[in-house]
């Protein structure tokens, strides 16, 4: 390379910036500070965010007992009717039970919901609030009223109906007894009636319908229809009295009934974000740190270029075109730089 193509190169060195990243890490004191103070700002800021802690209480669908356990397809029921209870769960219809057991503090509560746990009967009750405490009785709440309404409507309304219904059949099989032991008696009467008296000679008899006149068979058609009827009456309300007996008994025999629901867990405490909070802040914080730091190499790259532009126009390059035949000429050298000599002699080299 002669001297020409050397100060050229130079020049051009000099005009392009390096890369960001080259700046970035060129300028490190800087980098180092400015990622230090995007991640402190980051974690300072989550930690004035209040932090969300989350409590859940659990209910089991018809409990852990003996006859819960015995009722045929016990568990895939139990299952599906931990998937619909937790639909009773809303914000809107708990709104009432956290003003009654929460008072003023029923406002820190940020949400509450329900979900059945997979492949189990036991229905999960979660309560977000600001404050621990206020969390872990929001729970316990929301799950006592959830408890308190199916418990409610499965035993103390069905109970008192069927009990009602109940002494109502009692009645009518009293009424329906009197009416069958009537016609029988008056079915017999007739009977007694109507056989021949006996006699010495013919010995005793028996009563023979074929033998009645025909205004006799007609009242002993009559009375033995009459007898049928209340006979009929009297077990048709006898089978409809002992069903709703036993569906009494099945609903009030037992504790729990395969239905109820009941507590596995009060309201406790089982997660925060307080961390997940810190974490991502402080990662958006040295993003941000990094993305400044970037953009400052850049600006400090840009201006030390900007500067070298500058001092490369007072110094053009040469080009070999506009050199007479003969003479041999070097651009001007730098202020400090005594490299380079002209010499003006024609065939002589710079050394």
């Amino acid at each position: 390379m002669n001297e020409f193509d050397h100060a050229n190169s130079l020049g051009a060195r000099r005009e392009q910036p390096s890369s960001p990243l080259r700046s970035m890490a060129r300028l490190w004191p800087v980098t180092f500070v400015l990622v230090a103070l995007g991640l402190g700002a980051g974690l300072a800021y989550s930690a004035q965010r209040p932090v969300d802690y989350t409590a859940e209480a659990r209910l089991a669908v018809g409990g852990q007992t003996v006859a819960a356990q015995a009722v045929p397809g016990f568990a895939l029921a139990s299952q599906q009717l931990a998937a619909d209870f937790a639909r009773y769960v809303t914000p809107d219809q708990d709104q009432a039970p956290l003003s009654q057991g929460l008072g003023a503090r029923a406002a820190q509560v940020v949400s509450v919901s329900a979900s059945p746990i997979p492949s189990s009967n036991v229905i999960r009750v979660e309560a977000v609030a600001h404050d621990p405490q206020t969390a872990a009785d929001a729970a316990h709440v929301v799950a006592q009223s959830l408890l308190t309404q199916v418990n409610s409507t499965d035993t103390s309304g069905r109970a008192a109906t069927l009990l009602t219904e109940y002494k109502a059949l009692s009645d009518k099989v009293a009424a329906a007894q009197a009416k069958n032991t009537e016609a029988a008696t008056s079915l017999t009467a007739l009977e007694n009636r109507l056989t021949p008296t006996a006699t010495k000679a013919s010995g005793p008899t028996v009563f023979d319908p074929s033998t009645l006149s025909a205004s006799d068979t007609a009242l002993y058609v009559a009375a033995q229809s009459a007898a049928a009827k209340a006979s009929s009456a009297l077990a048709s309300v006898q089978i409809q009295q002992n069903a709703v007996g036993n569906k009494y008994q099945s609903l009030v025999g037992t504790d729990t009934p395969v239905t109820n629901l009941s507590f596995v867990q009060t309201g406790a405490i089982s997660s925060d974000d307080k961390r997940s909070t810190q974490e991502r802040f402080g990662l958006l914080g040295l993003l941000a740190g990094l993305v400044l730091a970037l953009v400052v190499a850049a600006l400090v790259d840009r201006r030390r270029a900007r500067r070298s532009s500058k001092h490369g126009a007072t110094t053009p390059s040469v080009s070999k075109e506009s050199i007479p035949f003969g003479v041999v000429r070097v651009p001007p050298a730098p202020p400090g730089d005594r490299e380079y000599e002209l010499r003006a002699t024609s065939g002589n080299s710079v050394q």
